[in-house]
């Protein structure tokens, strides 16, 4: 399908994980994008799996001067990080009711525990490591971890003309987590 044929996407964290897997379904419906990530493992795999349909470009989220070098982007230090997580979706609504005279919808995906390599960075042992994600699972209603791919349908659709009147909203994509 070409639902975002001539679109454009930076997708930072885009080397791994959900990043990584949003980025190859936007490739498939036709988006160019760019993709930040901080390994250069990972930037080195990126590159040969999205192709000449990306820009892979060095960056860590976490280093204010390599966002400045990135993009007219503010986050004097780490602390802000974590208040935009808190404040992202009153955000996204205030931002969606400024910008759609713009032609700029504003929506939030709120993924919830996705099986990613962000677990194995934890620093747990593996037995540790497996007592957290059985209670994690329990938490979830239909009991395992999401996939990536599972949360980049959902960015697809929320960039594409399918979604015109979705404005201001958040897709949880948790297995059911949220409701309990």
């Amino acid at each position: 399908m070409n639902r975002l044929l001539n679109n454009r996407a930076l997708i930072t964290g885009g080397t791994t994980g959900i990043g990584f897997a949003a980025a190859k379904q936007f490739i498939r419906e036709g988006a160019r994008v760019a993709v930040t990530g901080a390994s250069p493992v990972t930037l080195d795999a990126a590159k040969k799996t999205l192709g000449e349909s990306a820009l892979v470009h060095s960056c860590d989220a976490g280093n204010v001067a390599a966002q400045k070098a990135l993009a007219q982007v503010g986050m004097p230090n780490t602390s802000v990080y974590g208040a935009g997580k808190a404040a992202r979706l009153s955000l996204t609504k205030t931002f969606s009711g400024e910008l759609i005279d713009r032609g700029i919808r504003v929506n939030a995906v709120s993924p919830g525990p996705i099986a990613t390599p962000l677990y194995d960075k934890l620093g747990l042992k593996a037995g540790e490591k497996a007592a957290a994600s059985d209670a994690l699972r329990k938490q979830i209603r239909v009991h395992r971890f999401g996939d990536p791919d599972e949360v980049a349908h959902a960015f697809v659709y929320l960039a594409s003309d399918e979604s015109l009147y979705t404005v201001g909203s958040e897709l949880a994509i948790d297995g059911g987590m949220s409701n309990l």
